[in-house]
């Protein structure tokens, strides 16, 4: 693909301004939004970052080879015949043109996006294993690893930049994936990391104080969480806490179906809560839990302990039954299976022990609050 095919593919979304003369047919081997990388055949997308502002590295990229810049505002220290594309928004354009280049393969993947302060890593983790329990080939992005369906290898990022994002994905395509769960930071949203991908499927599971350094207060860091679900198509899914106070102002601008989760205790679902979980017989070895959605009522003995994990289980099922398409009889024989993720509430064992020794990533006040309460 040349730069002429990729701006034809990308007027509907944001038809940028050429300031000087661009060699429209050279090939184009992708994106990237850091100056060293910059090689032939790229395009460099220059924005302000956390640390450094992009636009400040235009003349290295453009000595590198860059095929063309991305950037917001005409740069001071460029030559007047650089291949300068404006656009108001270069990460979110920079993020459209990763997934074109990549062949949009997102749109080729049931993929599912989970977003919220804890609970993002044991329900993206679930789901993977969930599907392949199923026979279903499932890739899986964030925290702890990235696994395309062929091998798994440490993550560097929750959720990675839109020049490693779509590649990865169609990575998962070639290795026969069918769906993927992915992480999704509120940092990614706030920076457009995930704004050229399509989500068959957006989970919501809490927003507690994390992250403000970033995003300032808390109307902000929903705000960010909100972009996932005003992103999904009208025939996506968006699995949410309703427990949680922030969920309505999270989904509020969501177009696809609202499937409203919640902690149970006999109640029935209603129209405004659409799946209850409840639990009993909490051992270290884990617990009896009992699943009502619109899949019927599914009851399993899950290994998994503590109420946040109980949500984090009811709202895997829903995305395997809804999105998935996993029958409920089979979702019921695979919960047993299922163990928590490396770092989440996992049991060491050792000889003779007497005692229960957990290991858990808790580095919120409201995940260390949950740990501690399953661990009693």
């Amino acid at each position: 693909m040349n730069l002429a095919q990729l701006l034809q593919l990308l007027h509907p979304h944001a038809a940028p301004r050429s300031l000087g003369p661009i060699d429209l047919t050279t090939p184009l081997l992708g994106i990237t939004e850091d100056s060293r990388r910059v090689a032939p055949g790229l395009v460099f997308i220059a924005r302000p970052g956390l640390r450094a502002d992009g636009r400040r590295f235009i003349p290295e990229a453009l000595r590198a080879g860059a095929v063309a810049v991305v950037t917001d505002q005409p740069p001071e220290q460029a030559p007047a015949d650089a291949p300068i594309l404006l656009t108001p928004d270069p990460a979110l354009l920079g993020a459209i043109m990763a997934e074109h280049l990549a062949g949009l393969p997102s749109a080729a993947l049931a993929l599912v996006g989970i977003t919220g302060t804890n609970g993002k890593t044991t329900t993206a983790t679930l789901i993977a294993r969930a599907a392949r329990a199923a026979g279903l080939s499932c890739g899986l992005i964030g925290t702890v690893e990235v696994d395309d369906g062929s091998h798994a290898t440490p993550s560097a990022y929750t959720t990675p930049p839109a020049e490693q994002l779509s590649p990865m994905l169609a990575r998962m395509r070639t290795q026969g994936c069918v769906a993927a769960a992915m992480e999704v930071s509120s940092h990614a949203l706030d920076q457009h990391r995930t704004a050229g991908v399509r989500f068959a499927a957006g989970v919501y599971t809490n927003l507690t104080g994390d992250h403000l350094d970033y995003h300032g207060d808390m109307d902000r860091y929903a705000a960010a969480k909100a972009r996932l679900f005003a992103q999904l198509e009208p025939d996506a899914l968006a699995v949410v806490n309703a427990a949680d106070p922030w969920c309505e102002r999270v989904v509020g601008g969501c177009r696809a179906r609202v499937l409203r989760c919640t902690p149970g205790g006999g109640r029935t679902p209603t129209e405004k809560l659409d799946a209850v979980v409840t639990f009993a017989n909490v051992s270290a070895g884990g617990m009896d839990i009992q699943l009502d959605g619109p899949w019927g009522t599914l009851g399993a003995r899950t290994t998994l302990i503590g109420a946040h994990n109980a949500m984090n289980l009811l709202q895997a099922v829903a995305i395997c039954t809804e999105v998935l398409g996993i029958a409920p009889d089979d979702m019921a024989a695979i919960i047993p299976g299922l163990c928590a993720p490396t770092g989440r509430l996992e049991p060491v064992q050792g000889p003779a022990d007497d005692i229960a020794v957990l290991i858990d990533f808790a580095h919120t006040d409201d995940a260390l609050a949950n740990c501690l309460r399953a661990a009693r």
